[in-house]
């Protein structure tokens, strides 16, 4: 397809055979036509390209992207770059959209200036059930932001952590020359995040849930991650390291000061305060030292009951 389109669907592919049928039916059956679908192999192995290459045969909407393995950061950023959509979306896959989750973003988005738009979601399989989490994070409320709002990045549960229930405007990210973090093999939807909505001027929340995520997959990059404690922690410290190096980079903290640190205690902080693992010690120890490079003694005053707990237990761990 080479006319611009009013929405692309970016879908980084990486051996998901099982899956990936059923997340492309999901688009050939979106009831807004003027549409593309703009599906990276990012070095399948499996029969995943193949797949891929019979649905583009049936429908031009296909666009077929192939490079060497990088990760999703690497396969989105390569997606958006072959893209041609006025607006962009994204969809994992092994999830799968609601038949109307193009147009009734396409409505949104011209119904007013819109930059990012957040949308409802539902977690399956729902046998066995999905912890309230994701009931929490993945249900939305409808409501606009005229200008940014910090409760978008510390207040709503549901503007994070996941950037496939979120819609942008290429000319946003154009403007702000926003691109994922391909450094970081997880959590990359978190940073993005906090680089894109404070330079957000309309924002909008709507409760309709457009996307099925399917929360329980053996060999996904999230249950890879919860299943070694230590990565995951030492994960979550790289993003903070890299959204606090950003937020300085930009003079945000002073926008935001004691929110973007008492984020950062919680964020890097909480499954370090509370469970025991190898790392634990070490862990407590350079979250420490992170935040006093940011001189948080400025800050932790202002800290919620709930996070100063946090903060001291880590610099009881840190003294160790």
């Amino acid at each position: 397809m080479s006319k611009a389109v009013k929405i692309s669907v970016i879908v980084p592919v990486y051996n998901v055979q099982d899956y990936l049928a059923f997340a492309l039916q999901s688009l050939a059956a979106q009831t807004l036509k003027d549409v593309e679908f703009v599906c990276v192999n990012d070095g399948s192995t499996d029969n995943s390209l193949a797949i891929l290459e019979e649905f583009a045969k049936k429908d031009e909407r296909f666009v077929i992207v192939n490079k060497k393995n990088g990760g999703l950061s690497s396969a989105r950023n390569a997606g958006i770059k072959a893209s041609t959509g006025q607006y962009i979306m994204f969809l994992d896959s092994d999830d799968y959209y609601a038949e109307n989750a193009c147009e009734r973003i396409w409505i949104e988005f011209e119904e007013a200036p819109t930059d990012i738009i957040i949308f409802g979601s539902i977690a399956i399989p729902q046998t066995p059930r999905p912890s309230d989490w994701y009931f929490w994070n993945m249900t939305v409320y409808s409501h606009r932001y005229y200008g940014f709002n910090e409760n978008l990045l510390f207040g709503i549960p549901s503007s994070k952590p996941f950037v496939w229930r979120q819609a942008f405007s290429r000319a946003f990210l154009d403007r702000i020359g926003l691109t994922f973090d391909e450094d970081v093999k997880f959590g990359e939807d978190i940073i993005f995040q906090f680089k894109a909505f404070p330079y957000a001027d309309n924002v909008s929340y709507i409760s309709d849930p457009l996307y099925y995520y399917r929360w329980q997959r053996n060999g996904s990059l999230m249950s890879k991650a919860v299943s070694k404690y230590d990565r995951l922690v030492r994960e979550h410290l790289n993003i903070t390291k890299k959204i606090l190096e950003f937020f300085k980079e930009r003079d945000l903290i002073k926008v935001y000061d004691w929110r973007i640190f008492e984020w950062a205690t919680e964020f890097a902080g909480k499954d370090i305060a509370c469970h025991e693992f190898d790392s634990r010690i070490a862990c407590a120890k350079e979250l420490i030292e992170l935040l006093n490079s940011y001189d948080v003694k400025l800050y932790k005053g202002f800290f919620s009951r709930y996070h100063s707990k946090i903060y001291k237990k880590l610099r009881k761990l840190a003294k160790r």
